[in-house]
């Protein structure tokens, strides 16, 4: 069956709405040294009719739409490399971020899809993050990752997209992506800082991830330390950190929404 992949890269949060909807949201970053810019891209050959070279979509302060794909899943899941933020920070994710009047001040961009399938995850990290509970410092290492692929199956062999104003729920126009010869259209998205980082040591903080907390409204969780490269798991038993392996401050990251 033709299918639609859709690889998202860097800060972007997976806010599940019941078992049939999840949004990815893209926190706001406020400029400066650590700004993000959230995007699309994907190869032109794949629109119809097909064009020569890539395209990038600019997505600040925009939704982007997909129209044409199935919900194939009875349960949504996430796996490793996506851990659920909002527990050690003790809040929810406000509704307001999947609605009609999104805090434009928090949030950058946001695509709402029907709940596909993990199917590729980038190289993993474990990360220590200290929160409070009952007056207490506690910890929490998690297993993190620096993109997440997921795959739709296509109602038929196309698919369409458009951007609409953050919020505003009006298409800007319909494109029309057309499956290859193998049966996939595939698309990137990206939220990501333009600055390449060096490679974080352990102990030491992943400063991005914070916009996460700020994009929710916690100051409960202290900013992630790098733990070492590779799962969690490998960690307790004794794994030794690639120090050399390209280790990621711009994390995907799970949230629970609010009822």
């Amino acid at each position: 069956m033709p299918s639609l992949k859709i690889t998202f890269h860097g800060l972007c949060m997976f806010a599940p709405q019941g078992n049939d909807v999840v949004h990815v949201l893209m926190p706001a970053t406020g400029g400066g040294p650590h700004e993000h810019h959230a995007f699309m891209r994907y190869d032109r050959k794949q629109e119809d009719p097909p064009k020569l070279g890539g395209r990038i979509v600019p997505l600040v302060k925009h939704d982007l739409l997909f129209d044409g794909v199935t919900n194939g899943l009875a349960v949504l899941t996430f796996g490793d490399g996506v851990p659920k933020i909002t527990d050690p920070a003790k809040k929810l994710v406000p509704k307001d971020h999947v609605g009609n009047t999104p805090d434009k001040l928090k949030l950058q961009a946001r695509v709402a899809l029907l709940a596909g399938e993990v199917t590729d995850i980038g190289e993993l990290a474990c990360w220590s993050i200290k929160y409070m509970e009952d007056g207490e410092e506690k910890e929490k290492r998690v297993t993190m990752t620096d993109y997440v692929e997921w795959t739709w199956d296509l109602i038929g062999s196309t698919v369409q997209w458009s951007t609409s104003d953050l919020g505003s729920g009006v298409p800007n126009g319909w494109t029309k992506l057309v499956a290859d010869g193998s049966g996939v259209i595939s698309v990137d998205v990206h939220h990501v800082h333009f600055m390449p980082d060096k490679p974080p040591f352990p102990g030491l903080p992943a400063p991005h991830f914070d916009f996460f907390y700020k994009l929710i409204g916690s100051n409960n969780a202290k900013t992630p330390t790098l733990v070492g490269s590779g799962h969690c798991d490998e960690q307790l038993k004794g794994f030794v950190p690639a120090l050399s392996a390209t280790l990621y401050s711009c994390m995907i990251a799970a949230g629970e929404l609010e009822p």
